[in-house]
């Protein structure tokens, strides 16, 4: 029985009524509690004279009425209430009195009987409403009427019976409890106010069976309407999880629940909770016994750092409460993996499938390090799935790994053989490595602190396959250790190597090669060498048990060869000139590196073990750690990125007294390398003498007949020897290799600069003798020629190295002129594809090297496109498109109001006609330069004044005052297109924000006529970083900064903490600014979109997000391209979403915020689409009607502009294209639209890239709406 409901009052007589309705005033309209109450005669009745009872009523619509009931509360007498004092009177609005007086003493309410009245009525007692008569009239009871709404939503899941929901009204504090018995719509009886804050919980669980309910939608503000959205979920048991080990911020925990989407079954995120300490908590979401839940980490931890985990956070709900464990252990080290190809230029193609590839593992649980790894998988290395991180031609560098006990860790890079013809050899290199880098940070806290490294298991695998005459390939196995100091990190920020000690073990295979035999033999050498920059050696090929005849399944003998590590090496690190305190980062750099010059292929393995705990006794294997008297810490803010590699101070000086000085030199006098063996790493400076002391050298480089940056690359060298250390130092010298004959050639290497008690010996100069490899060139020139067919359309160019570009007019041969010398790459490509109709044209056997001979087998095919999808406007342009090669691509568009449509490039703003015609009245020819500071300049935003004057910005490198940094520019143009005097500086301004690189993406125009410009400003913070945030800029009309805004006419915002960056901005009706990008703490892994808000005056506005800051938190890679205020004041952005994996597309992604910065429930999905019409949003706009459209590209390699269109709740438009978008190809090539405008009469005009062959061309189109 539901107390609260008026009608149940409505069936009781008067006097069960009065005893009901002080438990109802106590379920729902809170405290009972009662003032002192005067002594009551023997009978129970109050003692005294009678007493008027008045109120006044107001709010009621004219003419009605409304019946007000006064309840006698008095204390009753064995049992029997007192009801001399209730009544009941109808009233309307004003002053009016009960009938009956009232004794004095008597406890009493007054209350308005609702029923009977409209839902949408409500009167409540506005202050008082348990009284007592104390001596006098009591006048002054306050009734007030409201027309509200209907609040109500859906229940769901309820099986439990007696269940209570609650509804607080505000500013009154009213509460109300009902009671709901069945699933589905559902309603409060009591009315809530247009303007009233209203909440609604669970006041009452349901029981039998007991259940868990959850509200969502549950606290807003009414407006003028009904809410329906409120969502009520019973389910009869809670998930929860125990936090432990944290001392990091920001660590959100998610619960996700198996839902059936489509006829697929996947988990679906329900509810994120944000943990700030260890911990019991529990989820709100309910679940039912048998439901499968999936509980996991969706935001680790920073400041410090940590990598947490949910060892069992899958699984079946069987209990009224599944507590599952979230363990956040404190990371020790930190591991970072590195992939790097080179394929040297004019190097043979490889074969079809063959990738360079990097790999890391770690297949083998602990015990001893596995010579081969499972196996024979060497072979194809690059393209095998066995792997758990697989990194193939790209640069992919991150933390990969955290302490992971017992694992055995190994790297694999292979170098596949170039497609060769089998009894071809050939003259370039491929060359791979990958390398695993591990770091720690520790503070001494003891003066006689220790610090050892032991590395007590390394093992290296090489090989090679000789598939055709010519030689294996030459494969390195490095391993590497260097350790760095980092002073004073947290005041100065500041890298100061103090130890460095490195050293190379080589497995190189067929470096001895009989001339006689063509297959050259399989020759395996094991060697060392320690870098000339480093202070200690660590290794020496004596250290490894070497096999150069190492059988594997599915190679001969001979054809690999392996390396182990027969004793540990301990490391023993000075630590003496630390002081107390002082904070010192420790780097161990693993690296594999496979290298090939020949017709064959090879790959190189090496293994290294990380046991949990530090002592190598217990657990045998890779790298562990002995320290005394130091503490370590966690990595924090350290730049791993930037600490230095190599020695560390200067050495000190040598006193005038000592005379036995160490006598530096070089190993020869005399030193070779081929052109193409990429480096010249044989070159030694040697010790002798006295080793006491560090001692270094310098070593000059000076071209002979070799051209410095052409046939070597000039650096410079230092030479190093740690106290003690006598291991040669091995210099490594680039060499760049040509395709011309020109004979040998040479160089000279000069050591000099002594540095420590050092002396140079006799051979202070060594002549180095780059031997040519190239076979003389042929006299005269070859021919490139070759045949097209399908060409249909005019206007194909086809383009070569080195040649101008050929035009051809109908099919059958073509032929680029005779100018080509032999034994000179060529590559044929198309310049521009054929028009009317269009067509796209591909180029086979395009590309090689001349070898003496004519090259007549280059096929150039060409298909016709197919026809434009409807919905482009045919009176514009050619069928709706319009391609211009002399502007590049467009980066934004902008519709004057006489329907001319402004665009801007890179360095060009450009005005066309309504038909899509260039308007010759504009500048010249239709087209205005930039001509700010020359090809730097790189323009991104346009926008019309009223007046029609255009003002442009973006950013740009102001050559005599910041040479390696971009400012901010504006400028505006009058209508006709010069620069408007009146405006900064002869119409442009430039704008540095704190020194560093500084960029603009959008305008924003006031109404009073001042610019605000905004996008991304490099800003150092006190630790010396340099990190991107978003910046807003104020100008008067007249292109001075506004003082008045931000601090200086500016305001800057960090947002995720390293590389944030505003691409797009809107203003609200109020003057508040809202800018919208891309966010992320790193440089660039996995940012995020990010929202700030600015008042009028450039202030964060607090009343949005969480301190005027909103950040979408996502796993994958997200960012904001644009936004738009809608007419209610709702922002929403486009952009798009980065797919993980193949399954997962690139998207669309559509985000719509309320002005708190709150995903709007009623667009999408929780206030997002995601949707793969589109794989990248980039511009956005609003039709009148409230419908959204999002411009873009859509597809890879090539991609198509795509136009979508969106209704008001997020789902695509259906009458829109094809399923809501529309598709437009230019010529075959990859399109893309960056931005969008809406003229007056509803078309669509989107400006992005067209490419035509090699050529980036402006692309517009326009659509009909």
């Amino acid at each position: 029985m539901n107390l609260c409901y008026p009608t149940y009052f409505r069936r009781c007589t008067r006097l069960a009524w009065a005893l009901l309705l002080g438990i109802s005033l106590a379920g729902c309209w809170g405290s009972t509690s009662t003032d002192e109450q005067p002594d009551a005669g023997e009978d129970g009745t109050p003692a005294g004279a009678t007493y008027r009872v008045g109120f006044v009523i107001s709010g009621l619509p004219a003419g009605e009425e409304v019946l007000v009931e006064l309840a006698d509360l008095t204390p009753p007498v064995a049992g029997t209430p007192n009801t001399s004092a209730a009544q009941s009177i109808s009233a309307s609005n004003g002053r009016t009195f009960f009938s009956n007086p009232v004794p004095d003493g008597t406890v009493f309410a007054v209350h308005p009987n609702m029923a009977g009245e409209s839902s949408r009525l409500r009167c409540d007692v506005v202050n008082d409403r348990l009284r007592t008569i104390a001596g006098s009239d009591i006048t002054d009871i306050e009734i007030r009427c409201v027309e509200g709404h209907l609040l109500g939503g859906a229940i769901q899941g309820l099986r439990g019976a007696d269940f209570f929901l609650q509804l607080t009204i505000a500013p009154y504090g009213r509460t109300v409890s009902e009671r709901f018995s069945a699933d589905g719509p559902f309603a409060f009886s009591k009315a809530v106010a247009t303007g009233e804050s209203y909440q609604v919980t669970v006041s009452q669980p349901p029981t039998n069976p007991d259940q868990v309910c959850r509200v969502d939608n549950e606290a807003g503000v009414m407006g003028d309407a009904d809410v329906t959205n409120i969502q009520v979920t019973c389910a009869e048991a809670s998930i929860g999880y125990n936090v432990t080990g944290l001392s990091g911020s920001g660590l959100i925990v998610s619960l996700a629940l198996e839902v059936e989407v489509n006829g697929v079954r996947s988990f679906l995120v329900v509810e994120r909770g944000d943990v700030t300490e260890d911990g019991e908590f529990t989820f709100d979401t309910p679940v039912n016994r048998g439901e499968e839940y999936h509980v996991a980490v969706y935001q680790q931890p920073s400041d410090p750092d940590q990598e947490c985990t949910v060892p069992a956070g899958i699984g079946t709900v069987d209990a009224d409460l599944t507590m599952v464990e979230v363990r956040c252990p404190q990371p020790d080290r930190v591991y970072q993996f590195y992939d790097n190809n080179t394929v040297t230029s004019g190097a043979p193609p490889l074969y079809a499938g063959r990738k360079l590839g990097g790999v890391l593992e770690d297949s083998f649980v602990f015990g001893p390090g596995p010579i081969i790894p499972l196996g024979n998988v060497v072979s194809g290395l690059a393209t095998t799935e066995l792997f758990q991180l697989q990194l193939d031609n790209a640069d992919a560098d991150g933390v990969v790994f955290s302490n992971l006990t017992g694992t055995t860790y190994w790297l694999a890079a292979e170098s596949p053989r170039p497609n060769l013809d089998p009894t071809e050899a050939a003259s370039r290199l491929n060359s791979h490595y990958a390398q695993l880098d591990t770091y720690w940070r520790f503070r001494k806290v003891t003066p006689g602190a220790t610090f050892q490294l032991v590395l007590s298991d390394i093992n290296l695998l090489a090989y090679h396959d000789v598939h055709q005459a010519g030689s294996g390939g030459v494969l390195i196995a490095e391993a590497d250790l260097r350790v760095d100091a980092y002073r004073a990190y947290v005041s100065t920020y500041e890298e100061e190597p103090f130890y460095s000690a490195a050293s190379d073990i080589e497995l190189r295979g067929n470096e001895q090669r009989d001339p006689n035999n063509p297959f050259h033999g399989n020759v395996w050498s094991l060697q060392s060498r320690t870098l000339a920059t480093t202070d200690f050696s660590i290794f020496s090929a004596d250290d490894f048990r070497f096999n150069g005849d190492a059988g594997v399944a599915g190679y001969a003998n001979g054809h690999v060869a392996t390396a182990q590590l027969v004793a540990p090496k301990v490391i023993d690190v000075d630590l003496s000139k630390l002081v107390v305190g002082a904070e010192f980062v420790v780097v161990s750099s693993a690296i594999v590196h496979a290298r090939n010059s020949y017709s064959a292929e090879g790959g190189a393995v090496a293994y290294l073990r990380d046991p949990a705990a530090f002592d190598p006794g217990e657990n045998p294997g890779g790298i562990s750690i002995e320290t005394q008297g130091l503490v370590m810490l966690e990595l924090g803010d350290v730049d791993i990125e930037n600490l230095q590699s190599g020695g560390g101070a200067a050495p000190a000086a040598c006193p005038v007294a000592v005379t036995d000085r160490s006598v530096l030199e070089f190993s020869a006098a005399h030193y070779r390398v081929s052109e193409a063996a990429e480096v010249l790493d044989a070159i030694n400076v040697t010790r002798s003498g006295n080793a006491s002391g560090l001692v270094t050298a310098r070593v000059s480089l000076a071209g002979g007949t070799a051209t410095i940056d052409t046939d070597f690359e000039m650096r410079e060298l230092e030479v190093r020897f740690g106290d003690g250390s006598t291991a040669p130092r091995t210099l490594e010298l680039p060499i760049l290799a040509d395709e011309l004959d020109e004979g040998d050639e040479t160089l000279t290497l000069t050591l000099e600069s002594p540095g420590g008690c050092a002396v140079i010996g006799a051979r202070n100069t060594a002549t180095v003798t780059i031997v040519d490899d190239d076979a003389p060139i042929a006299s005269g020139f070859l021919q490139i020629s070759g045949t097209v067919s399908g060409l249909v359309g005019s206007g194909l160019t086809l383009s070569n190295i080195g040649s101008s570009t050929l035009a051809i007019t109908a099919n059958g041969p073509f032929a680029f002129p005779r100018e080509t010398p032999d034994r000179i790459s060529y590559a044929v490509q198309v310049a521009s594809q054929p028009v009317n109709p269009g067509q796209s044209c591909t180029v086979t056997n395009g590309t090689g090297r001349l070898a003496g001979a004519d090259i007549t087998n280059v096929l150039v095919a060409c298909t016709t496109l197919p026809p434009d999808a409807a919905g482009l406007d045919l009176q514009f342009a050619s069928g709706g498109k319009l391609s211009d090669a002399t502007l590049g691509e467009a980066r934004d568009v902008a519709v004057q109001a006489d329907g001319k449509i402004l665009v801007v490039t890179k360095t060009t703003l450009a005005r066309f006609l309504a038909n899509g015609s260039p308007d010759t009245s504009f500048g010249t020819a239709g087209q205005a330069a930039s001509n700010f500071f020359g090809a730097s300049d790189a323009l991104e935003a346009v926008a019309v004044q009223p007046d029609g004057y255009i003002l442009v910005a973006g950013s740009s490198q102001d050559g005599a005052n910041s040479p390696t940094q971009n400012d901010v520019v504006v400028a505006r143009y009058d209508t006709n297109g010069l620069l408007d005097p009146n405006f900064g500086s002869g119409g442009k301004v430039v704008t540095d924000i704190a020194g560093r690189g500084d960029g603009a993406y959008d305008i924003l125009l006031l109404p009073d006529g001042r610019v605000v410009v905004t996008g991304t400003a490099s800003i150092v913070d006190s630790f010396g970083i340099t990190n991107g945030d978003f910046v807003a800029i104020r100008y008067t009309s007249s292109g001075v900064l506004d003082t008045s805004f931000g601090t200086g006419g500016f305001v800057t915002t960090n947002i995720a903490g390293r590389t944030d960056l505003g691409y797009a901005a809107a203003l609200q009706l109020d003057g508040k600014i809202v800018l919208a990008g891309r966010v992320a703490n790193t440089g660039g892994d996995d940012p995020d979109i990010g929202l700030v808000r600015y008042t009028a005056s450039g202030a964060l506005d607090t009343s949005f997000g969480t301190g005027g800051i909103v950040r979408v938190l996502t796993s994958d890679w997200d960012e904001a391209a644009d936004v738009a205020i809608q007419p209610d004041g709702k922002i929403v952005i486009a952009g798009f979403r980065l797919g993980s994996t193949s399954a997962t597309p690139d998207r669309l992604t559509v985000m719509r915020f309320d002005g708190n910065g709150n995903p709007d429930p009623g667009f999408g999905t929780n206030g997002r689409v995601d949707d793969p019409v589109m794989t990248r949003g980039r511009g956005i706009a609003l039709q009148t009607d409230g419908r959204i459209v999002v411009v873009g590209g859509v597809g890879e390699f090539p991609s198509d502009i795509s136009v979508a269109r969106l209704n008001a709740i997020g789902a695509l438009d259906t009458s829109f294209g094809t399923g809501g978008a529309l598709r437009v190809d230019f010529f075959g090539g990859s399109d893309d639209a960056f931005a969008v405008a809406i003229q007056a009469d509803g078309k669509i005009v989107a400006a992005g890239v067209a490419q035509n062959g090699t050529q980036a061309t402006m692309g517009l189109i326009r659509v009909l709406p």
